[in-house]
């Protein structure tokens, strides 16, 4: 996603990241995923991803896949759609992550959220 090609609202997008917790078919250390997904499990699972302010936890996407991403090794993939309600413009997005980010020392004022990224939405 670009400012020339912003995302849309109901749209799907998916994030890439690394440390996203267990997945339930374990993989091999150094060994890319399966062409079959290994799904996050709990107790990482289930964790939002939030568009816009994280106050008020009004702008959470719908979370279609969160796992491996096949071929690659330690690349997680979260498949969400973006929400509706998402105002146009340079949008900010967290992952949210209470069940695995709080159980370490969580950053100060930020604990379970992942860093900022900004998402250009149309």
């Amino acid at each position: 996603m670009t400012a020339s090609n912003p995302a849309a609202a109901d749209e799907a997008v998916v994030i890439y990241a690394t440390g996203l917790g267990p997945v339930g078919t374990p993989v091999a250390d150094g060994a890319p995923a399966a062409p079959r997904r290994a799904a996050i499990q709990q107790p990482c699972y289930p964790f939002s991803v939030i568009f816009g302010h994280t106050e008020d936890f009004q702008g959470t996407g719908n979370i279609l896949y969160a796992g491996l991403t096949p071929a690659y090794v330690g690349l997680y993939q979260v498949n969400v759609q973006v929400p509706p309600s998402t105002p146009s413009g340079p949008t900010s997005l967290h992952i949210y992550w209470p069940g695995c980010w709080l159980s370490e020392e969580p950053s100060p004022g930020n604990p379970g959220f992942s860093n900022t990224v900004t998402l250009p939405v149309q």
